[in-house]
């Protein structure tokens, strides 16, 4: 089962799946920022249950271009994921659409391509990074 965590209940919940999501990310974000934007309702957390337990946490946020609004997946960990991740796909593209999106995007490794594919996803940019040095 995959429900959204709202604000009120952001907090009983974080114990839980923060140690979930950590994993998946980058020095570009940290819990605290998730768990602020998430109160500000600028980002939204979703719970991946299985067998009443939860076993995943999926971390998007809005992002509204010129045209269009996108729902972007930016941390997604857990365990089992062959078990949830179809529904957990499934579960953020309609709730997208009630969110009146009119996309889901995941930015990721090159090795989610592969597994995405499957599920309509298809390489639409190459994001390259560099690291600059101020001081």
């Amino acid at each position: 089962m995959i429900r959204y965590i709202t604000t009120e209940k952001l907090e009983s919940y974080w114990p839980i799946i923060a140690p979930l999501i950590e994993p998946a990310l980058d020095e570009e974000i940290t819990l605290e920022d998730v768990y602020q934007k998430s109160m500000d309702e600028t980002m939204a957390v979703m719970a991946v249950s299985d067998k009443g337990e939860i076993v995943a946490g999926c971390v998007c946020e809005f992002v509204d271009y010129p045209q269009i609004r996108a729902l972007r997946v930016v941390a997604l960990g857990g365990k089992n994921m062959k078990r949830w991740l179809s529904q957990l796909i499934e579960f953020l593209d309609t709730w997208a659409i009630e969110q009146r999106m009119d996309r889901v995007e995941q930015m990721g490794r090159d090795g989610w391509m592969r597994v995405l594919n499957e599920y309509g996803y298809k390489k639409r940019y190459t994001f390259m990074t560099k690291e600059l040095s101020y001081g």
